[in-house]
């Protein structure tokens, strides 16, 4: 019975320490399992990438959703349309997913053509920081004119606090910082209708407009004077992206002298105003358009503007 009972005993220690160190055993194993699923997850966040997308907006997000899914077997995640903008982000599991999304980039959908591209943040590691976040905030706020509606980035490239903090280091560095200057700019919600971007050392390769057309595609006069450009591909890139476009300075660029004045006037439907010279007659212009806008001046003869910058004058 001794015996018996001191089996029982037995069995009652064994299976007490038997079962607890399996319950341990389980439970490391558990620690084990949850740490490789945070693991994965956390490779699965960095690996992701966004993609920023306009003409989608003659339906909904989730219906352009299912039209890159019927098209492409990649599903798009995340989806988040931006409030007063053009813009729809949504994010896709892999680089690979992301460049194959990327290729249904001027496909009609609903209507309309889309543009896909991949978006990043500015600078490499370390650059998009809540200083230099700060520093394009206080850039922004210093160069915009709200009575003008006028985003006047006038030789920035050459600003020395911007230089400074190396945002103009490379190539690279250079187009992530408009980027960035971009969205910053549209996150401040100000009402831009004027854009200058003269003497910043635009080529023929820089996607500042590009840049400019996906965040403030309804931007209404445009100075481009005194850069680099030289081909007219510059501006095709942007066909039918600036819709409300009525004025447009190219004055100072190689491209003045190559007679493409004709063929730059056919790329922006509403354009009435080339370098000072009339080149439609904007009263016509507003009959035959669906949506009329009234005749005004040339915004940059204006007084305010003379002050402003006398690049924009001819």
């Amino acid at each position: 019975m001794y015996n018996n009972r001191g089996g029982r005993g037995g069995n009652r220690n064994g299976y007490g320490q038997s079962n607890r160190g399996g319950f341990q055993s389980n439970r490391g194993g558990f620690q084990n399992a949850q740490q490789s699923l945070d693991r994965a997850n956390q490779f699965n966040s960095q690996n992701q990438v966004t993609l920023e997308i306009t003409g989608w907006q003659n339906a909904s997000p989730q219906e352009f959703a299912n039209f890159v899914s019927r098209k492409t077997k990649v599903g798009l995640m995340n989806l988040r349309a931006e409030p007063n903008s053009p813009l729809l982000r949504a994010t896709v599991k892999s680089q690979r997913d992301a460049d194959v999304v990327v290729k249904l980039s001027g496909a009609r959908f609903a209507n309309d053509v889309v543009r896909i591209r991949i978006i990043d943040t500015i600078g490499g590691a370390g650059t998009n920081t809540p200083n230099t976040i700060d520093l394009l905030k206080s850039f922004i706020a210093s160069r915009y004119d709200a009575n003008l509606k006028m985003l006047n980035l006038e030789g920035m490239v050459h600003d020395q606090t911007l230089i400074s903090n190396g945002l103009f280091n490379t190539a690279t560095t250079n187009s992530k910082f408009f980027t960035a200057l971009m969205k910053i700019a549209l996150q401040q919600k100000i009402d831009v209708q004027t854009v200058n971007l003269a003497a910043n050392d635009l080529n023929d390769y820089s996607k500042y407009l590009t840049e400019l057309s996906l965040h403030f595609p309804k931007v209404k006069n445009l100075s481009l004077a005194n850069n680099k450009i030289s081909k007219l591909d510059f501006f095709t890139k942007v066909r039918n992206r600036f819709p409300l476009l009525r004025e447009l300075i190219i004055a100072g660029n190689p491209i003045v002298n190559m007679n493409f004045h004709a063929d730059i006037v056919k790329l922006f439907p509403r354009l009435v105003v080339l370098d000072g010279t009339p080149v439609r007659d904007e009263a016509k212009l507003n009959a035959i358009m669906t949506f009329p806008v009234p005749t005004a001046p040339m915004f940059f003869e204006t007084p305010d503007l003379q002050k402003l910058n006398h690049n924009f004058h001819l």
